[in-house]
C-alpha cells in the first residue's frame, strides 16, 4: 500500500513553540513588613514575611 504525501504530513506530532515567561520579583522590607513586586504583572503585595509575600 502506497502512503501518500497528505497521509505523512498528517501522520507527524504537532510542535508548539512558546517563549518562556520570565518573572522579576523585587523585595523590601519596610517596618516588619515585605513588599513584593512584580513589575511584569503589575503587581504589589505586603505580608508579613517574605515567603508569604
Amino acid at each position: 500500500m502506497r502512503i501518500s504525501k497528505m497521509t505523512r504530513r498528517r501522520g507527524r506530532e504537532p510542535k508548539i513553540m512558546v517563549a518562556e515567561a520570565l518573572l522579576t520579583v523585587l523585595l523590601a522590607k519596610d517596618n516588619g513588613h515585605y513588599c513584593a513586586k512584580c513589575p511584569e504583572l503589575d503587581l504589589v503585595t505586603e505580608l508579613p514575611t517574605a515567603d508569604a509575600s
